[in-house]
Formats: C-alpha cells, structure tokens, sequence
C-alpha cells in the first residue's frame, strides 16, 4: 500500500510549542488545511498484512513506518541521504526522523491518517480542508 509521509514544517513547530509534546496541534492544523504547517516529504510502498482488519493493518504499518524513519529497522532511514537532507531543508523541515506531529496518510484515498502522538498514534478523520489543502502547490523540493 502506498503511505505518504508528512512532517511538519518549521512554522508548524513554531505555533504551538505543545507541538513537540503531544499530536493535538497537529491534527488540529489537518482538520483546517494548515498547508504551511505540513508537508509530504516522502512516499513508500509498504506491504500491509491482509489477514488483519483495515485499522489494524494501518497501525502496524505506522509503527513500521516510525521504526524506518527513526532509523530502527534494518533499512536506512529515507531522508537520511545528502539529497533529502537539501530537501527537507528547502521544505523549511527541521528534522529527519519521524516525530511527535508527524504523520502517515495511507492510500489513494488518502482517507486514513495516523498522526504520531507522544505514545503511539492517533488516527484522524480527513475534513474537507484536509483535501482542499491537497490541491496547493507543492512547495520547491516537495515529493
């Protein structure tokens, strides 16, 4: 399954200090389309298991995920090359391993979005600012 990673942008951060403690200014900032707060630095496949149902199928894929982008798996961290680190500079990101405000949205739909929390995630239901936030131009350097 296709997963879209967002990390938040400097200007997210800046906003509600809260914002490295817990996920509520980040969801807060999908569910009004906050565009300059987030931004897909990244898209992956990742294989999801068939035999769990749809929630719990995208929660363990967003705990691999973390472990990925945290460098915890037995791959290389994705952003953690010279290019995406240019990248993720041009984004105004200010980081590379995946963090509190963070988040996955999962599938073509992109209906499912798991932001990371301070323990674990929180899935959140897409509004219709999310999508219009979706039709934005994407900033230089965005995937």
């Amino acid at each position: 399954m296709i997963a879209d990673i967002y990390y938040m942008t400097m200007a997210g951060r800046n906003a509600d200090p809260m914002s490295f403690v817990h996920a509520k200014p980040s969801i807060s900032d999908i569910e009004h389309g906050k565009r300059e707060h987030y931004v897909k630095v990244d898209q992956i496949n990742i294989e999801t298991d068939s035999s769990l149902t749809h929630s719990f199928a995208m929660a363990k894929a967003s705990e691999e995920l973390f472990s990925l982008y945290n460098g915890a798996s037995k791959k290389p961290n994705p952003l953690s090359t010279p290019e995406k680190q240019e990248q993720l500079k041009k984004l105004s990101v200010g980081h590379t391993s995946m963090s509190v405000g963070d988040f996955v949205v999962f599938g073509e739909t992109k209906e499912r979005i798991y932001v990371v929390d301070s323990m674990g995630f929180k899935k959140v239901e897409p509004t219709d600012a999310w999508f219009e936030s979706l039709y934005f131009p994407a900033k230089p350097g965005e995937t």
